[in-house]
């Protein structure tokens, strides 16, 4: 694979990707709507991702419709005075999450404008699937694909509350130490990862085969592992089914 020069790929992670294709089917009801705090889900994460500098955010949706749903719920919800959500002073410790204090701190209170119309003001993009019904493969190649920049991205899915920036920092830093690389992640997990934007083309090429298993994907990627503390092992809490949901707001 033909590889970019190495200045390209710079430890400082400044652009975002939220998985949200996803058709909630365990859950039951769309998980990036799910209440946490008096607020979606998804805002929680994008207002994490701001928290930790990264400012250009592309959401991947699988079509319009579902487009034009997510971006109708985030104007109502930023046009709303006094919006609540997660800020970065609850970044560090993954288990203070959960914490109802830190739910409840303005958004005014950090990185965020004081009042947006809407989530283009937050540099918030859209994507839609290029390869339909193929799961968060899709997803994953549809937004590195329109990624503003080439580089480094960082990959959650819209299920996953939680974001450790101690993590985060040692992943960018193990990007910048161990070039060329397609992907930084921990053991077995595909998301709360960077991913390359060079990642696309194996990406298609996995997709025009046939294949959507994300493990075989992260099988061709050229990638480096970084070890996982206890308290960062909460960054890899999904919330795809109601009894992990009630789990996770209760704090057990």
């Amino acid at each position: 694979m033909e590889r970019r020069n190495e200045d390209t790929r710079a430890a400082q992670i400044r652009q975002g990707i939220i998985l949200a294709g996803g058709r909630s089917l365990r859950m039951g009801t769309d998980k990036a709507m799910l209440d946490l705090g008096g607020q979606p889900l998804l805002l929680r994460i994008i207002g994490q991702m701001r928290a930790a500098g990264i400012h250009s955010l592309i959401l991947a949706v699988r079509d319009g419709e579902q487009e034009k749903r997510y971006l109708s719920a985030l104007r109502e919800r930023l046009q709303v005075g006094n919006i609540r959500i997660v800020s970065g002073a609850g970044l560090q410790a993954a288990p203070s999450f959960t914490d109802p204090a830190l739910l409840a701190e303005d958004i005014a209170g950090r990185d965020w404008p004081e009042s947006v119309s809407g989530p283009e003001e937050l540099g918030i993009s859209f994507t839609q699937d290029s390869y339909p019904e193929c799961g968060p493969l899709a997803g994953l190649h549809a937004a590195l694909s329109a990624a503003p920049e080439e580089g480094y991205a960082f990959v959650m899915a819209c299920d996953m509350p939680v974001l450790s920036i101690p993590l985060l920092l040692r992943m960018a830093a193990a990007a910048q130490a161990n070039q060329p690389v397609d992907a930084i992640l921990t053991a077995g997990q595909p998301f709360h990862a960077l991913y390359h934007t060079d990642a696309a083309r194996v990406i298609q090429q996995q997709l025009e085969r046939g294949d959507f298993r994300v493990m075989h994907m992260l099988e061709r990627l050229r990638s480096v592992t970084v070890s996982l503390t206890e308290e960062e092992a909460a960054a890899y809490v999904n919330l795809n089914t109601p009894e992990i949901y009630r789990q996770f707001l209760s704090g057990d």
